[in-house]
């Protein structure tokens, strides 16, 4: 299997195990709220004081690149409201409307700021990326390096913050409205390229290239996941006791 490949292979696994844990910890940190308050409202108020750090990374992302693509912003804000429907909205960035690639590209640049911030405020105790091994490896060095980076004296803040980051950097459904578009013309490409065989005459140094960029995602995608995996036994064994302290279900 090529590195680019089996990079593209890990990149697909970590981003729907990214979406996944997001959706249960989302149900299950409100229903924590809500057993805590006693109503909707209260228990949306916890849910986004606790990721509060990955919203404003969200919209400051989407605010940067609108500056950058001279994208004109109407309304910014990070603070937690009520919509209509009884649906609730943890921050917004309104913006002029524009061509559809500068949408795509800032509904883009949370997933992209989140990415580079997860990265750097990892432990430093994990091993970085040595590029000449596949990734499979590299990633088992990195689960096998966790111990280690538990006794790092910022290791807990560290976890924190990557929890709040990643669960907070994934487009909304208004951040892909433009993607569509893009990904069609993409996936147009890659089908000609498949058909006229010049996908299977990719030079190793341009397949090692690809792998590169795309291994640093993953790292900090699965890191986001490790991460969550920590965090999901610590919501659920809070959440049954709430449950059993007010004798009441949620989910």
């Amino acid at each position: 299997m090529s590195f680019a490949l089996e990079s593209l292979l890990w990149l697909v696994v970590a981003t729907l195990s990214m979406l996944l844990l997001k959706r249960w910890i989302h149900r299950h940190a409100q229903g924590i709220g809500l057993l805590l308050t006693g109503n909707a409202d209260g228990a949306f108020l916890i849910y986004s004081a606790l990721l509060f750090p990955g919203t404003f990374v969200h919209e400051l992302a989407h605010y940067v690149a609108a500056f950058f693509l001279d994208v004109r912003v109407r309304r910014f804000s990070i603070v937690p409201a009520k919509q209509p429907r009884g649906l609730m909205r943890l921050g917004f960035v309104e913006i002029e409307r524009t061509d559809t690639l500068r949408e795509a590209l800032i509904g883009f640049a949370p997933l992209l700021a989140g990415t580079v911030i997860i990265l750097l405020i990892a432990p430093r105790e994990l091993p970085t990326l040595q590029g000449d091994v596949s990734l499979t490896v590299e990633l088992g060095n990195l689960l096998a390096s966790l111990p280690r980076a538990l006794g790092a004296p910022d290791f807990w803040l560290s976890l924190y913050f990557i929890f709040a980051v990643s669960n907070g950097m994934l487009p909304s459904e208004s951040d892909r409205q433009a993607w569509k578009p893009i990904f069609i013309w993409f996936a147009a490409i890659a089908a000609l390229l498949y058909l006229s065989g010049a996908i299977n005459d990719v030079p190793e140094s341009i397949d090692r290239g690809i792998a590169s960029s795309v291994r640093w995602i993953v790292r900090a995608f699965l890191l986001a996941v490790i991460v969550d995996l920590l965090f999901v036994p610590l919501i659920f064994f809070a959440e049954k006791l709430l449950e059993s302290i007010k004798q009441q279900h949620v989910l």
